[in-house]
């Protein structure tokens, strides 16, 4: 049996499902093995394991990398159908989507570069990471999509980090509806009530991704979503330096 493993990265924020968002996410055991055949891919090693989801480095068949998430929850099949068909150039690419067994898959691209962290310089900010998120958003709200769950783990560097992708779309719906998922340090306060979701919603989120970036700490610095509604009742501000 392999062992459970998680990123070992001090920052990594998970989405909580909705079910059990006052709990902490729990380590699971893999339900996946490496050698596993999905489609045209192969497991090669495990990355990481939450109590919802296992991430997986592989590969297809002509050697290209990737990445495997699986997840037991149910997906909204028509609505990734429709993100995979969009034409954008800061959306990640979904490679594939669909079922093995009762699991729910999507496959990604491997970008060697990792996703956004670390404190990044105010240039590449006005240049790279906000002009990337605006095209991104602007094409799935345009599509009538929302993606309730925009923070730097989901935001990734391309092979030349010169362009940002964002990813990871378990969380979307469309436009009034409440997402399945949250992740309390980076959502809008009407998530934290479990209120439907807007284009609104994810507008605060990349605010709060963005003073992140700026300044390497959390405006709201916590994984309880009452907690961060604590805060955004008693106002969240950020201070810029002289």
């Amino acid at each position: 049996m392999e062992e459970t493993i998680r990123f070992d990265d001090q920052y990594v924020m998970d989405t909580i499902p909705l079910i059990c968002v006052e709990n902490q996410t729990q380590l699971r055991t893999p339900k996946m093995n490496s050698g596993t055949e999905i489609g045209e891919y192969e497991l090669i090693s495990l990355m990481s394991v939450t109590a919802n989801s296992e991430l997986w480095f592989g590969k297809d068949y002509f050697g290209d990398k990737c990445v495997v998430k699986i997840v037991d929850k149910n997906k909204n099949v028509e609505l990734i159908q429709r993100i995979r068909s969009l034409q954008n150039s800061n959306l990640a690419q979904i490679l594939d989507c669909g079922y093995i067994d009762c699991y729910w898959y999507e496959v990604y691209p491997y970008y060697k570069n990792g996703y956004v962290k670390g404190v990044i310089n105010e240039e590449k900010i006005k240049t790279i990471v906000l002009p990337g998120l605006i095209n991104a958003l602007g094409c799935l709200h345009g599509n009538g999509i929302v993606h309730n769950d925009i923070k730097p783990e989901n935001m990734y560097w391309d092979d030349n980090n010169s362009l940002i992708l964002l990813g990871d779309f378990g969380c979307v719906t469309e436009i009034k509806e409440r997402p399945n998922g949250i992740t309390p340090a980076y959502a809008a306060p009407e998530i934290l009530l479990n209120d439907v979701s807007r284009r609104a919603s994810d507008w605060a989120s990349v605010g709060l991704v963005l003073a992140k970036l700026v300044s390497g700490e959390m405006l709201i610095n916590t994984k309880f979503p009452r907690e961060a509604l604590s805060i955004w009742e008693k106002g969240v501000f950020f201070l810029v330096g002289s």
